[in-house]
């Protein structure tokens, strides 16, 4: 079975290549404003990463943007609509909840109940008997309902109570991962109906995954895709700006969409069409550096570029923007606010099989 080792989101802090160069040599520079919104010209500058681009000189501009502050009340409703499931868990007495409810609840809780039956942890004493309150009571007012929300509406668990984790989020930081999650297609969710997939802050472990850094890499920021349990993200998290983790985790979110579906095959015969295509015109096929890295890594960076800046990623990769409107994103495309609000033609949809 083919393990791929990915180096999701290695959106790295600081490093590209000089502005305009097109022999491919690297130099190391500092974060900064290096593409100008418009026009993108396809001879470069060529930049590091989407999430550096978009997240600077981009200005965050792009269509059908989340708004960050969407009631997370109303978000939630959906999920919590009826009943019928209680349980005892982790001290809990949960009474006539969703079953979904139960479960979401059941993950953000996982690593607490272990230490709980080892006799490391005290059961928690409280009156709560609905998950929401629940989850307040264990994590405070702020951060439950955003934990709450990525676990029933896309399956990821982040809390550090469901699975080690260096350190808890902050709201401000789940709100910039509810807000790339909320600017990909539902119908891309769940990505793994059988488990939650991990979203958690270990930088110890990330660092320890990764092997050698790609030449001009300056610091990790996550990694996700085959061999891990989610995104893993690292030390490099806490030096980006809010636009910048938003984008980033799109290109890691990719990663994992990736790894749910087969596509490398005709993924990388479109990268072959691009490169021919540039080479024939003298122009750049890559969307960014990092996007060289792996076919793996230019499917990330393409997703992040075709939500975020979709002209520039069909002048430039032409047969890599039509494979992902045509055969990931199904037609939907972010050119202009007449696509907010549309859904897939047929509810959820997977690329089709090519044999990798």
């Amino acid at each position: 079975m083919r393990r791929l080792r990915t180096w999701a989101g290695r959106i790295l802090l600081g490093a590209a290549l000089a502005a305009g160069a097109l022999a491919g040599a690297a130099a190391a520079f500092p974060l900064g404003p290096y593409l100008a919104p418009t026009p993108r010209p396809l001879n470069g500058p060529v930049f590091w990463s989407v999430a550096q681009v978009w997240g600077g000189a981009g200005g965050g501009r792009a269509p059908c943007l989340s708004a960050r502050d969407e009631s997370l009340g109303l978000r939630l409703a959906p999920y919590l609509d009826g009943g019928g499931a209680s349980a005892e868990l982790a001290g809990f007495q949960l009474e006539d909840q969703p079953p979904a409810a139960i479960e979401a609840f059941a993950a953000v809780t996982a690593d607490l109940r272990r230490r709980i039956k080892a006799g490391k942890a005290a059961p928690i004493d409280s009156p709560c008997h609905d998950v929401p309150c629940a989850m307040s009571a264990l994590f405070g007012p702020d951060v439950a309902p955003r934990l709450l929300l990525l676990a029933m509406a896309y399956r990821f668990d982040a809390s550090d109570l469901g699975a080690r984790a260096d350190r808890p989020w902050t709201a401000e930081e789940l709100d910039d991962m509810l807000a790339a999650f909320a600017d990909l297609p539902d119908e891309w969710f769940p990505l793994d109906l059988k488990d939650f997939r991990l979203l958690l802050y270990r930088d110890a472990e990330a660092q320890a995954r990764i092997g050698a850094a790609p030449d001009g890499a300056a610091e990790l920021v996550a990694i996700a895709g085959d061999g891990f349990p989610g995104i893993l993200v690292a030390g490099g998290w806490r030096r980006l700006s809010s636009l910048e983790r938003r984008a980033t985790l799109v290109h890691e979110i990719a990663h994992e969409y990736a790894r749910t579906h087969h596509w490398r095959g005709a993924w990388s015969r479109a990268m072959r069409e691009d490169r021919e295509t540039a080479r024939i015109a003298n122009t750049l096929a890559a969307v960014s550096v990092y996007a060289e890295e792996s076919p793996d890594e230019d499917f990330a960076e393409s997703v992040a570029a075709y939500r975020y800046m979709a002209d520039f990623l069909e002048a430039r990769a032409p047969a890599r923007y039509a494979f992902l409107r045509d055969r990931v994103f199904h037609g939907l495309e972010y050119r202009s606010e007449a696509a907010c609000g549309l859904r897939f033609p047929d509810g959820p949809v997977t690329v089709v099989a090519d044999g990798r």
